[in-house]
Order: structure tokens, then sequence, then C-alpha cells
């Protein structure tokens, strides 16, 4: 049987996030998505010390011009994270509203250990100085029917399972090099999906999410030496506070492990911010290297 949680008499029957901005929803079906995923145990070996230790890089690699000390740089820094004492004494389901195909309300079940609360937005939907009858009284749910469906999914699958679902798609190429005899088209990690994902866990401030995004952005940046997109570096400086730690990880990513001849298309260069520049060229200068490129 579901334990109950004493619950607010004033509180209304809807507890929202803070309105943003309207955005397009974005579509659950794409083309050639492969779905994966990363434990909790997987998260935690990514955080020792070692697993920043590279293996010998391939020789076409443009990951092999980084030093071992320099990748060590790219790390997932740690947030402040809900203490389990801050947290209600409530353990059992939630409900939480979403939007589905035909942008009618749709609820999710969300469940809530008090040992494993992570977001300070839910924990303050669930406390309140005045309780009513906790014995016959659940928490209202919470409605996100603003925010993007197949984000607040994302968000209800790691709280109940602790993994991080990841998808791939193919990996954008100029016409030129489509045009080679030898090409062969790629795969890769979907890394706008995970920033926007990002950008949710920072509205419901869940510390633990966000680390383990960052976590698995790093493991496939390195596992498959590339770069996070244009378009993930857009979403993160659109989306996401001034000081965020992904969007550290955006310019270290790159600075360490990035092309700059990608950065000259036109293209890439109107799809990304000028801070991002910005703070690429301070990077980069301190690690002592040129910028002819982004001038």
């Amino acid at each position: 049987m579901v334990n109950t949680s004493r619950y607010p008499l004033h509180t209304s029957e809807w507890t929202k996030l803070p309105q943003y901005e309207d955005r397009p929803i974005m579509s659950d079906h794409r083309n050639k998505v492969d779905v994966e995923g990363i434990g909790p145990a997987m998260e935690e070996k990514l955080c020792l010390p070692q697993s920043l230790r590279r293996k010998r890089p391939r020789a076409d690699s443009v990951f092999g011009a980084i030093e071992e000390s320099s990748a060590k740089r790219i790390k997932v820094p740690e947030l402040k994270r809900v203490q389990a004492e801050q947290f209600p004494a409530f353990t059992g389901m939630i409900t939480i509203y979403a939007k589905n195909k035909n942008r009618k309300r749709q609820p999710l079940s969300l469940h809530i250990e008090r040992d494993r609360a992570s977001s300070e937005f839910i924990a303050q939907s669930l406390m309140s100085d005045f309780f009513s009858d906790w014995n016959t009284t659940l928490p209202k749910p919470i409605d996100l029917t603003h925010e993007d469906p197949s984000l607040v999914k994302h968000y209800v699958q790691w709280v109940n399972t602790r993994n991080i679902s990841t998808r791939k798609k193919p990996r954008r190429v100029s016409q030129q090099e489509k045009s080679r005899p030898d090409y062969k088209e790629e795969m890769t990690l979907d890394t706008e999906q995970l920033a926007l994902c990002y950008s949710l866990g920072e509205r419901l401030e869940d510390a633990q999410y966000c680390n383990a995004l960052l976590c698995t952005m790093r493991y496939y940046g390195e596992k498959e030496e590339f770069p996070p997109s244009d378009r993930a570096v857009a979403v993160t400086y659109d989306q996401t506070s001034s000081d965020s730690p992904v969007m550290k990880m955006m310019v270290d990513f790159w600075a360490y492990a990035g092309n700059p001849l990608w950065l000259e298309s036109k293209s890439v260069r109107n799809a990304i911010c000028t801070e991002f520049f910005d703070d690429l060229r301070g990077k980069r200068l301190s690690r002592g290297q040129t910028m002819q490129t982004l001038t």
C-alpha cells in the first residue's frame, strides 16, 4: 500500500513550474533512432579519476592531439544536491502531467523515495507549513504540460530507473564529403537531445539528473571521439543559466578536441551564439593556441 504524505490545505490544484517562452514541441518520431542507456553503476565508474585515462588514440583521430592532462580537465562538475533530510517524508507515486501526441494532458507516474530525492522543485511542491490529514490525502499532480513531452518522459524514466536513455542520429557532414566514393553514413549520439534534457533538469533544480547527463555526454564524447554538435551548443547557451556547468563542458570539449576548421562553416557560425566563440577563444588562448580561424 502506498504511503501517503500530509499535504497543505491551501495549495492550488496544480503545482506549476515558472512559465518559459513557448518552444515548438519536438516530435517523438525520428529516423534511425538507436536507444541506449547508462546506468548508475556506469555513472559511478565514470566519476572515478582513472576513468579519464584514455586508451592509445587512433592516428587519424582529432583526439590524438589531446594530452592526458588536458583530457582530465573535462570532468563532471559537482552540483549542490538536495539532502534526504530536506525532502518531505514521502515515499510513493505522484502524478506528473505532460502533453501527448494530440497535445492533450497525459498522466505519468513518478516514484519518489525519500533517500533518493533530488529535485528541489518537486521537494518544494510537496512541502508546506500547513498540513491536511496525511492518512487521506495524496500529493496533488504536478503540471508540466508547458514543457516538451519527450523531455518530461525522459526525466520520469530516469527517476524511475536511474538510467539515462540516449538515441543516435546520422552524423552531419558536408555535401562534399557525402559525394566521396568511399563515404559511409555514420551514427552519432544526439547531443542536442541531452542538452535539452539538461535545460529541463535545471528548471526542475535536479542536480543528480544534470550530473548524470553531464556524465553521459562526457562518456560518449570520449567514446566516439567527437565533440557535442553545434545544435547542442546553441541549445546550451540559449536555455541554461550563464554559469551552467554544461556550458563550461561544451567549451572544454571544443577547446581540447574540436577542429577549429569545423567552425568556419557559415551555417555553424549562424547557429551558435557569439558568447560561445568568446568563451572558446579565451579557453584556447589560455592554452597557447592560435585563434586565426575564430577571428
